[in-house]
């Protein structure tokens, strides 16, 4: 048995039944949570563990990112004045059509590292891509592992565009392939991917549909992302996508869709009934235009609703701190309405309830005995949390990356004192770079990037 290791602060928020804990601290060895209370209590349990922290800051269960793209690792900062289908046209089709394996597993870890860096200790990806043989969204798998990060990874395919269509057996051998891939590796699940349900052919949607049952594999998808979505839906089938995921039968195993925006009451009972999760994406969904997810509906009628950052060609970064305060501030002055979202709100999307939308919530989302040890350590003695008046409404609205001091997935230590642990991130940006300049260039970004010549310059 490994030594145990006592972690304290003037907060910890246990986002589970004992509350939160003034003056405590957690203790964990071999990766489980063994206690947690007053800090005085537990150095006098375990009085030769190593002590982590001191009587400031706050401790709480590690972030969990409900929903991202690490095929777009390589991608942020490109098309912000383009709606979801133009930027899907001109952006993401053309890189996931050149996207390798080695840039998948470089991205994960340049943006896993991000994620750990601002609290988050589980991803939950859908790996898009069109480069069929190449088995790019493994390469996710890979650098998440090596990273040590928790998470579950789809592959999302599509084949409604001529150019992207490939046999239905090509898509499903992707799917069993990293199925195996994830099976292999200790802290990443698999889920079976529908990029989204208008983007597949009926024929590709109804194998995915039969493969999930067959399998018994758990879903993730996107769902009711934008206005369009809902009219092409009905225009093609005389329902929308929600419906049309129904009548093929993708709510007979669990589901984790993104977005569920533009829902109506039916469908958001529909969503509940068949035990449904839904991810709101608040900063992709504004700078995309999107609109905004009905959060009070959607939790109201039982659905667990966690929080994604999104991919980094749709939100431009992986800061979970950021999602954070931007899912409550969006619902405020959407509904012009303080009260719309608070803090405890927010803090239980991105944790115990992020963890149940992808069924995890037995493991983490939550500092309780017997969970394992994904924990986040924010600081004391920097301006954010410097006096703390209300712990849950000073970790979100005034907490960023810089304030993170240290962060622990299944007991591992993942960032000490504000720093990757066991990687040097000045050498995962370098090895990004050429990678991201040849991927732009070959998905011809010249347009949009300044990595890639433009048409007909050299």
């Amino acid at each position: 048995m490994s030594p145990t290791t006592v972690v304290r602060a003037g907060h910890i928020l246990t986002m589970g039944p004992v509350g939160d804990v003034a003056g405590g601290a957690v203790a964990f060895a071999d990766g489980q949570i063994t206690a947690v209370g007053p800090f005085p209590e537990l150095a006098g349990r375990f009085p030769g563990a190593e002590v982590v922290g001191d009587d400031h800051g706050v401790v709480l269960p590690g972030l969990v990112n409900a929903h991202t793209h690490l095929s777009e690792a390589l991608l942020c900062g490109m098309g912000e004045d383009l709606t979801l289908y133009e930027w899907g046209e001109r952006l993401v089709a053309p890189a996931g059509r050149h996207l390798t394996r080695e840039m998948a597993r470089v991205g994960a870890l340049l943006k896993g590292a991000e994620l750990l860096l601002s609290g988050a200790t589980c991803v939950n990806d859908m790996f898009c891509h069109t480069n069929f043989g190449s088995e790019a969204s493994l390469g996710a798998v890979d650098g998440l592992e090596e990273l040590g990060l928790r998470g579950v990874v789809a592959f999302g395919p599509e084949d409604m565009a001529g150019p992207d269509r490939h046999p239905i057996g090509d898509v499903l051998a992707e799917h069993e392939a990293l199925a195996g891939r994830c099976a292999a590796a200790g802290l990443v699940g698999f889920r079976l991917g529908v990029g989204t349900v208008l983007g597949q052919t009926d024929e590709l949607l109804a194998a995915s549909a039969r493969a999930a049952r067959e399998h018994r594999w758990a879903v993730h998808t996107h769902l009711a992302e934008v206005r369009e979505e809902v009219v092409l839906s009905r225009l093609r089938w005389g329902r929308t996508s929600v419906e049309r995921a129904a009548d093929v039968g993708l709510f007979e195993v669990p589901v984790v869709a993104a977005h569920g925006i533009w829902v109506s009451g039916p469908e958001i009972a529909l969503l509940a009934g068949a035990g449904a999760a839904v991810v709101h994406n608040p900063v992709a969904n504004m700078i995309l235009g999107s609109g905004v997810c009905p959060l009070g509906a959607l939790r109201g009628a039982g659905i667990p609703v966690g929080v994604g950052t999104d991919g980094a060609a749709s939100n431009d970064s992986q800061n979970m701190l950021e999602a954070v305060k931007v899912a409550a501030l969006l619902q405020k002055v959407a509904r012009l309405d303080p009260r719309a979202a608070s803090a405890g709100d927010v803090l239980a999307m991105a944790t115990i309830e992020g963890a149940r939308a992808l069924g995890l919530d037995g493991l983490v989302g939550s500092i309780e005995p017997g969970k394992r040890a994904d924990l986040v350590r924010l600081r004391g003695d920097r301006p954010g949390l410097a006096n703390v008046h209300d712990p849950r409404q000073q970790v979100v609205y005034c907490t960023s990356p810089a304030d993170v001091a240290d962060v622990w997935v299944d007991g591992a230590r993942r960032v000490a004192d504000g720093c990757l642990v066991g990687h040097d991130l000045a050498a995962l940006v370098s090895a990004s770079r050429p990678l991201a300049a040849e991927l732009a260039t070959r998905a011809g970004l010249g347009g949009l990037s300044r990595l890639a010549p433009r048409a007909g310059r050299s």
